[in-house]
Parts: structure tokens; sequence; C-alpha cells
């Protein structure tokens, strides 16, 4: 046995611990299930509700494709676990590029990064991260490969847990620097470069939402689900301004992102696209493109046509009618991947250094509990 694994047996708990098998208990268990047959089920259609769906418009898309199209399309990934000392994770981002039905890449476009965050939010900032890499990708890939057409498996609307964050005292990237706030306009700042590249270059950009959650609708249901039981294959709704159609008066950008967006605007300098609260700067669209799953979100800038950008991602999707989801995005998904046979890998990696070079330090790289690596 060499001085480096001696090391590791005599650390407990750094590499593995002991599993417990959970076991559901009975009296518990009955209870869950007695309070399971109490919800209701059935959901009604009142007035109001047909009132928001009759203010929708529904397209048919029909739309040819030209098939010599070059499409890229950019996935992200990420994981992390928290450790005693720090959060770490790794984000990841790779571009995809073919045709319309030959999606042959190559060399893929990819980046990705360790980090080590002492922050109580380690995981909404690692998937802060990784959005920023998937933003920074895509503009390499606009300027090496200079696509017609960009794919982004996600939003160009950045979520609202991203922005409801502040800053919060003693919160460090250990490695660089920097904190959750800069991170964020940073991320901001990629995605206003790569607009504006796309919007110089005449390049059909679409955020492409797999999961959509949003209630711009009604208050009480996801979009996704009253839409899933009136679409049928090929049916697009919208696009319409990312605003709720209840509640809230009718003025303003609607997404709060817009309004952040606005103010890294103002930051930069040498942008051609237009204010982002300008109305319809980016509008949304669901597009139904298999039985087999609810329809997906289409986050559309301004200058793209969206019924033209629908036929080419429900073009693209035919290739897997169970996930309705474009080939490409499947491809640049399968490579971008960070799964936790990677994860724990580089974590090995880096205990393996740290004993090497500062083996006292170690304590701050095991798992807390209920982190271990699998």
């Amino acid at each position: 046995m060499n001085e480096e694994e001696g090391l590791i047996s005599e650390l407990p708990g750094v590499f593995e611990r002991r599993k417990v098998s959970s076991q559901p208990f009975p009296k518990l268990f009955e209870k869950l299930l007695k309070q399971l047959s109490s919800i209701p089920l059935l959901e009604v259609d009142d007035a109001e509700s047909v009132s928001k769906l009759e203010q929708l418009s529904f397209t048919r898309v029909m739309g040819e494709v030209d098939p010599d199209l070059t499409i890229s399309a950019v996935d992200g990934g990420h994981n992390g676990k928290e450790l005693e000392g720090f959060y770490f994770g790794v984000a990841t981002a790779v571009a995809y590029t073919g045709k319309v039905y030959r999606v042959v890449d190559p060399s893929p476009l990819c980046d990705g990064h360790v980090f080590r965050l002492l922050s109580f939010r380690g995981p909404t900032w690692i998937s802060l991260i990784e959005q920023r890499l998937v933003y920074q990708v895509a503009l390499s890939v606009v300027e090496k490969r200079e696509p017609d057409v960009l794919l982004l498996d996600g939003n160009l609307l950045i979520r609202p847990p991203y922005l409801s964050e502040g800053k919060e005292e003693g919160e460090i990237d250990l490695d660089r620097g920097t904190n959750y706030v800069e991170d964020r306009n940073a991320c901001i700042d990629a995605l206003l470069y790569l607009l504006d590249e796309c919007y110089k270059r005449g390049i059909a950009l679409v955020g492409v939402v797999k999961r959509p959650a949003a209630q711009l609708i009604m208050p009480s249901k996801r979009d996704a689900a009253i839409l899933d039981r009136l679409m049928k294959t090929g049916d697009m709704v919208g696009p319409i301004p990312p605003k709720r159609l209840w509640g809230a008066p009718k003025a303003g950008v609607g997404h709060p992102a817009l309004l952040h967006y606005a103010s890294r605007y103002r930051e930069l300098s040498d942008l051609s696209i237009e204010d982002p609260t300008t109305e319809g700067f980016i509008r949304v669209a669901y597009l139904k493109t298999t039985a087999a799953r609810g329809p997906i979100r289409l986050e559309i800038p301004y200058w793209v046509d969206p019924l033209e950008i629908a036929s080419i991602v429900l073009e693209t999707s035919k290739a897997d009618p169970v996930d309705g989801i474009p080939v490409h995005i499947i491809k640049a998904d399968e490579l971008a991947g960070v799964g936790s046979d990677l994860l724990k890998i580089i974590y090995g990696e880096m205990l393996a250094r740290l004993i090497k070079e500062n083996p006292e330090l170690v304590g701050a790289m095991r798992p807390v509990r209920g982190e271990e690596f699998e």
C-alpha cells in the first residue's frame, strides 16, 4: 500500500459512507395513502379559463424546411456535491452542428470548468454558470461555424430563481474570486452579446424549453398542461409577450429578466439590438411536436419569424417521436451531460492532489451527510 492509499484508508467517509436503505414506516405510509385519496384529480373548466384561451392564437405549422440549412444546437450540463468546506461542481456546454437531415459533427465545440463555491446556494450558482457557458459556446459556434439556425436548449429569458438571489456576505468562488451577482451579470452580458451577433448576422435563434413550467395563461395551471389537451401535433400557440394574462396589469415588460437585461444593456457598448424593454423583444410560443408529450416552449427574439423557426424545430424533432426534441439538441445533450461517474472521477483527481500537496486540508473535501458519490 502506497502513502496516498494509506491516507485514504484512514479517512472514513471521504469516498464511501454506509448506505441506509429507507423502508416505508407503515403508519406513515398509510397516512400518505389516505391523504392521496382525498386529493381531487378532476379539473373543472370555468368561464374565466375559457376567456383566457380565447385570447390565444392557434396556428398549424406546415412550412417547408430547406434541407441545406446549417443548424447548430447548444446544450449544457452541470452536477455538484456539497462538501464540508465548499460546494464542488462541474459545468459544461457543447455545440453540435449539422444539416437538417445530415446530423454529423466530427468536431463539436465545447467548454467546461470545475468550481469550488463558498456559498449556501451552490446548486443555483452552478446552474447559472452552466447557462453562461451555453451562451458563450453558442457565440463561439456562431463565429466559427456560421449557422443559419441556432437552437439553444433552455431559456433566452433567464429563470426568475436566478434573478431573486442577491449578494451574500462571504460568498465567493474560491478559485476565480467572483461572487454570485458578478457571475449573474456575466451570464446576462454573454446572452446580450449572443443576441447581438445573431441579429447582425440574421441567424434564426430560438430557446427551446423542453420542460416548460410557466403560468402565463392561468394562475393555478401550467401553460403546457392546459394546452396539451387542446393542441395536436404540428400546432403552435402564440407568439405572445412573456406576460401573465391574469392578475397583473398588461403594462410593463412582463418577465423580470428583461429588466435585468436592460440594466446590463446600458452598461455595454456597441450593441445593435433593440433595448430589451422594447415590446416583443423576446416572445414565447408553444409547439406540439409529438403526441407522446406536452408542448415545448419556444423563446423567440424579435427579428426571428415564429412560423419559420417553429417549422424548423418541428421538422428536426421528427427523428425522436417520443421526446419530440430537435435531434441536434439531443446530440449536444448526449455530449454535455455531467453524470455521477464523471463527477466522481474529477472529485477523485482533486482529492488525490490535495492528499499529495496538503493532506491536513482533506477534511474540507469530505461530502456532507447525504451527498455520497454513487
